[in-house]
């Protein structure tokens, strides 16, 4: 592995609507020694140019200058690291924004599913947040010869990319990954981090699907939209799939066992029936009506469709998911047939695809195999809550239409967090689907209140 050369940096300009930004950046830099895809297991560094002439940005020195950590994880795909640029109408992407604030931006690029080295499968599970861990590892080792807090690295990523974030955030310096680190010749440092940002996370797999039919199991339609040319432009229509009756007899019984798992793992106070009602599904209701009054003190309308009463302060939760519709059909992660990200993600070096859950593997159509208790447990952030190295503080933010996954995963994190006494800034933004980075200023906020 080639040693940090702090003079080998590539000058840049970023010109916006609102700014121009002047940095420093450093391309390409290998962050692990035994690196067995080493197109992505490197990493950028940008640093704004003031602050290598004493200047300051946004009250930030060089010294000070909060580590801005984007992912561009999806769907647990390789990713390779973000960097800065300018939207064809002027405005910043969230990289470019970062600098314009005064953060010093790193991002790594990881391994994935679809990783291949010489045919071989490199990236399935854990590999991506191995290569992250790696990665901050190696930010710490060459911190005394760049810019930036090393006590300040803020991850932030969305999806699977924001499931890698609160994973990063919660397993700083858990041995559990000691030899898997130590595989790809991971420097020895320190892997923790101070804060994550995580849009829509898709974490805790293991559990996805009872929550995604606690929440969806009364609908039987499944919904997605179908893109058509229409003129120089495009249209997009609903389109309604019937669910299967034999996968609405598996919603059934994936639905009745999520009350028993929640019961077990939520803080006290936080519960359901068999049934699926109780204070936790009143909890989850009360964030929709916030995001709702949120919404409404912007001026926005409220459609009566969607269950929620403004004036009575009433979700009505049922009519609320109708409203939002299904996306998945069950089971939406481990399925039957093994045609999930997820349960490609949980594949082997051999095995394309297998199984994470005893209720997968059990109700296979295609006689898979089921991966390791211990792989799946390494990539689930709800495991390491407890954690000595677990982040102070965190920002969690899932739409509130968006149907990848269940409410009930983002707020079961976002109230374990707080049980474990973690300070935490969790939202159902009104009317947001599966998506991220929307709300730049705010983010931007958030750190800079954690950061001073």
């Amino acid at each position: 592995m080639q040693i940090f050369d702090p003079s080998a940096f590539v000058p840049e300009i970023f010109s916006g609507n609102t700014a121009e930004i002047r940095c420093r950046a450093w391309y390409s830099i290998p962050y692990a020694e035994h690196r067995v895809s080493p197109e992505l297991q490197i990493l950028h560094i940008f640093i704004p140019e003031e602050y290598f002439h004493g200047g300051s940005i946004s009250g930030y020195t060089a010294r000070t200058a909060p580590i801005f950590f984007p992912n561009a994880v999806g769907g647990y795909m390789e990713a390779r690291p973000c960097r800065p640029c300018v939207h064809p109408d002027g405005t910043f992407n969230t990289e470019a924004a970062a600098l314009a604030h005064g953060y010093v931006v790193i991002s790594a690029g990881v391994r994935g599913k679809n990783s291949q080295t010489d045919g071989r499968s490199v990236g399935k599970a854990p590999a991506a947040i191995v290569d992250l861990k790696a990665a901050v590892r190696f930010i710490r080792s060459i911190s005394d010869k760049i810019c930036g807090d090393p006590e300040k690295i803020i991850a932030n990523g969305t999806s699977a990319g924001g499931a890698l974030s609160a994973l990063l955030a919660s397993s700083g310096d858990s041995p559990l990954y000691t030899d898997l680190l130590n595989g790809i010749g991971a420097v020895k440092e320190s892997d923790r981090i101070f804060a994550a940002s995580c849009y829509c996370p898709i974490t805790n797999l293991e559990n996805s699907d009872t929550a995604y039919e606690w929440q969806y199991g009364h609908l039987s339609g499944q919904y997605d939209y179908r893109w058509e040319r229409d003129g120089d432009g495009w249209k997009v229509t609903t389109v309604v799939n019937p669910v299967p009756e034999e996968r609405m007899a598996l919603s059934a019984m994936l639905r009745r066992a999520f009350p028993e798992y929640l019961n077990r793992t939520a803080p006290h106070g936080l519960t359901l029936d068999e049934d699926g009602n109780g204070s936790f599904a009143e909890h989850i209701k009360k964030l929709i009506l916030d995001s709702a009054k949120q919404a409404a003190r912007y001026g926005e309308q409220i459609p009566a469709e969607s269950g929620v009463s403004l004036t009575e302060e009433n979700v009505d939760f049922l009519k609320y998911c109708t409203f939002i519709t299904r996306m998945k059909s069950p089971c939406a992660f481990d399925d039957p047939d093994l045609l999930t990200y997820e349960n490609d993600l949980f594949g082997s070096e051999d095995t394309g695809r297998r199984h994470f859950t005893q209720f997968g593997y059990e109700h296979s159509l295609c006689c898979g195999e089921r991966a390791p208790e211990e792989t799946v447990f390494l990539m689930n952030a709800m495991n390491f809550l407890k954690n000595e190295g677990c982040a102070q503080y965190w920002r969690i933010r899932h739409g509130a239409a968006d149907r990848d996954t269940s409410f009930a995963v983002p707020v079961l994190l976002a109230e374990c967090l707080r049980d474990a006494g973690k300070t935490v800034d969790f939202a159902l933004p009104w009317g947001i689907p599966h998506s991220g980075d929307y709300d730049l200023p705010e983010l931007f906020a958030w750190i800079d209140r954690i950061c001073r």
